[in-house]
């Protein structure tokens, strides 16, 4: 092979991707509907003011926005929708007093993580039921091209190849050259590594051409200004053009690894910029758009993308040492540097692969949360086949290390070498198609977010003395539902009972609802109507009256899921258990590089201590991780406000307002004052916020301020009960 025939090679791939990149057809989702109010399929009574939409990642507000249609097609906003400043991933429009009859809300939502730009609808009602025709919202569009998967797959491929190859020559090729005498590792590896090079960065263009092609189609622009909306587009702009930094030095460190004659000075840095590619990926992958867990989930994303580069990515240099020594040795010398290079790979893959199945678990449980949701959602079905490929790659890689390694040192060397070396390219082969399917993973709306279509209901007993009271609600999702309320006495069911259900939403001062089952033929106490509207934590009590006894009170709390409505998903697992169990993984990838290095090897002795110093340092970090993560920490949004909203305190927060809020919000809490002029982004409109927001999250605003947002914090300012009182003030700001 010429020197110039990696070039070449890079080229080739650098065109194809390109080529690649060109078409456009819809696929999986990311930034999709969480929650909504009104809520997606609900009926209300009192038209809403405001029509709200939460999304699952933070959004680029150049491209994402909501509009609300009525029954002919025609918008009845009143001006455009905005990011809400108080939370990134949800989405505001003002609408005049709506007549009864049903709207349909059209959202198209651009995540500022992965940068996917998708459409979708869903439809409420006021005043009377969801008309039928407009009842079946379109499905989520995704804005992408279906080589999108393959781009991003190449360039995990080109990446991992690289790093790969960086970490083979010095680490394992180099050393065991050097025990049967062989100074120069070749220029194949470098070769190697070009081709690697060469699919990164075809791929890497293919995908901004891929993005470009979709902000044009979508804004109706040509496809030079929108590559120029593509680069803006917050971090997916932004870790592209790190990335291309990153490239740039990796074709300088690549330029001086096939000069230098020291195999680590050499790969080092080569190896350090390839893994930087890498973090770039990590950085916009679905690990990052977990907002209240991105430091563990990333970490583990990046531990896990580099452990399958130095693993997987190795396997091809791995493969070319194989068949270069079997050409260029005979006898004592190929057997031991086989047997060398055999065992120094097996040692660093043993380790790579428990590092690997730490991390993928963790992923796993991260973006599935629910084992049903592996049959039940693409994601889960391309996970499953990715697992399908793996075990196989495993079960090969295993025979290499249990079977082929021993007989590279006995008597049948060349035989040994040969199916050694047959293994790993079906091993290379595999590790293709494993990245394949991860480009495919990266594509797809992790299944946590997915609505599974199901209506499971909600059913909730208790026991109050002698009488127990059992709850169900059907189909448990917001909308139209039924509850019924059932009593027995000892095991008789009870009659001629006065029940009265009260509901409450725990997540917001909104959606509290009275009402009065009826008796039915089942003695079943019934009622049917619109009492669920939102998406979250209800709580639900039931109060018995019976002649003769005393009033009995029962109160249930339970999550409302969306069903088979246009929102969906699981709730991602809490910050804190995420923390909780990535510091116990961390701490099994440190014990595991401790003891995996305490292996007997060729490396030098500094190396392993360096190894074991390291892991053992893991370990401790994990622990530590593990023992400062606090049991349980009530978030601000579920803190109950512990001032009664009495006149007194309404009138100390009225008296607060006046003194720290109305030179920006205005004396009705408008954001009319007289500073909102100067402020960029204008202050909030309170009589629009503060009802969509419950007390303890109102509380977090006034004590730590909003992010990017001229509200300051008032910690140092205001006392626990003034910002409480300042709430309960707030709460009474007219409409």
């Amino acid at each position: 092979m010429t020197r110039a025939t990696p070039r070449r090679w890079a080229l080739a791939a650098a065109l194809a991707a390109l080529l690649a990149g060109a078409g456009l057809a819809p696929a999986g989702a990311h930034a999709n509907l969480v929650r909504a109010i009104p809520a997606a399929g609900s009926t209300v009574d009192t038209p809403p003011q405001v029509v709200a939409a939460e999304f699952s990642e933070r959004l680029e507000p150049g491209f994402s926005r909501i509009d609300v249609l009525d029954a002919s097609g025609a918008s009845v906003t009143d001006g455009p929708s905005q990011v809400d400043p108080s939370n990134r991933s949800a989405m505001l429009v003002r609408v005049p007093p709506l007549a009864d009859g049903t709207y349909v809300v059209t959202w198209r939502t651009l995540s500022v993580v992965d940068g996917h730009l998708i459409r979708g609808s869903y439809v409420f009602s006021v005043g009377e039921p969801i008309d039928a025709d407009l009842a079946s919202a379109p499905a989520s569009a995704l804005v992408l091209s279906p080589a999108e998967p393959v781009l991003r797959a190449a360039l995990l491929i080109g990446a991992m190849l690289v790093l790969g190859t960086a970490v083979h020559v010095p680490l394992i090729f180099a050393p065991a050259a050097r025990l049967v005498g062989i100074s120069d590792a070749g220029s194949r590896y470098v070769e190697l590594a070009w081709i690697g090079f060469g699919l990164a960065v075809g791929a890497h263009v293919g995908l901004l051409l891929t993005q470009a092609v979709g902000l044009a189609g979508d804004a109706e622009a040509d496809l030079a200004s929108a590559v120029g909306d593509a680069l803006g587009l917050g971090q997916w702009g932004s870790l592209w053009i790190a990335r291309a930094v990153v490239l740039a030095g990796l074709a300088l460190a690549l330029t001086r690894a096939g000069r230098e004659p020291r195999p680590l000075r050499a790969w080092l840095p080569v190896a350090i910029l390839a893994a930087g590619v890498l973090v770039t990926v990590s950085l916009g992958s679905h690990a990052a758009a977990l907002l209240e867990s991105t430091a563990a989930a990333t970490s583990a994303d990046v531990l896990h993308l580099l452990t399958a580069a130095v693993w997987a990515g190795g396997l091809a240099p791995l493969l070319l040492s194989l068949v270069h020594t079997r050409r260029a040795l005979d006898g004592e010398p190929r057997r031991r540097l086989l047997g060398a290079v055999v065992a120094r790979f097996s040692t660093i893959a043993t380790i790579s692969v428990g590092a690997l199945v730490i991390t993928g678990a963790f992923a796993t449980w991260i973006q599935v949360v629910e084992l049903p949701r592996l049959a039940r959602t693409d994601y889960g079905w391309a996970l499953l086949a990715k697992l399908a490929l793996v075990a196989p790659l495993l079960g090969l890689g295993a025979v290499n290390l249990l079977w082929t390694r021993r007989r590279l040192g006995g008597d049948r060397p060349t035989a040994a070498g040969r199916w050694a070396s047959r293994l790993v390219a079906a091993e290379v082969l595999l590790g293709v198609a494993v990245v394949a399917v991860v480009g495919l993973l990266t594509s797809l709306e992790p299944a946590r977010q997915v609505a599974l279509g199901d209506a499971p209901g909600i059913n909730v007993e208790s026991r109050i003395d002698d009488l127990e009271v059992a709850l169900g609600i059907q189909p448990g999702t917001p909308g139209t539902n039924t509850a019924a309320v059932t009593l027995q006495d000892r095991g008789q069911p009870v009659n001629g009972a006065d029940v009265e259900l009260h509901f409450k939403f725990l997540d917001s001062d909104i959606g509290q609802r009275d009402l009065r089952p009826e008796p039915d033929a089942d003695g079943r106490y019934v009622v049917t109507g619109d009492f669920i509207g939102l998406v979250g934590r209800w709580q639900a009590l039931v109060v018995v009256r019976r002649p003769g006894e005393f009033d009995a009170r029962a109160p249930f709390r339970f999550d409302v899921t969306p069903g088979g409505s246009a929102a969906g998903g699981a709730p991602p697992p809490a910050a804190d258990d995420v923390r909780r169990v990535w510091s116990i993984a961390l701490a099994g990838l440190g014990l595991l590089l401790a003891f995996g290095a305490l292996q007997p090897t060729a490396w030098a002795e500094w190396v392993r201590r360096g190894v074991t110093v390291t892991g053992f340092g893991a370990a401790g970090v994990g622990l530590a991780l593990l023992i400062s993560t606090p049991t349980f920490t009530p978030s601000a949004a579920s803190a109950i406000n512990p001032v009664p909203p009495e006149q007194k305190s309404i009138d100390a927060g009225r008296v607060l307002f006046e003194a720290h809020c109305v030179s920006c919000h205005g004396p009705g809490g408008r954001g009319d004052g007289p500073l909102a002029a100067g402020l960029d982004p204008p202050p909030l409109d309170l009589t629009i916020h503060v009802p969509l927001h419950p007390d303890g999250e109102l509380y977090g605003f006034i004590e730590n301020g909003i992010a990017d947002t001229a509200m300051p914090a008032f910690r140092e300012t205001l006392a626990l009960i003034d910002i409480w009182n300042l709430v309960n003030y707030l709460q009474t700001l007219p409409p």
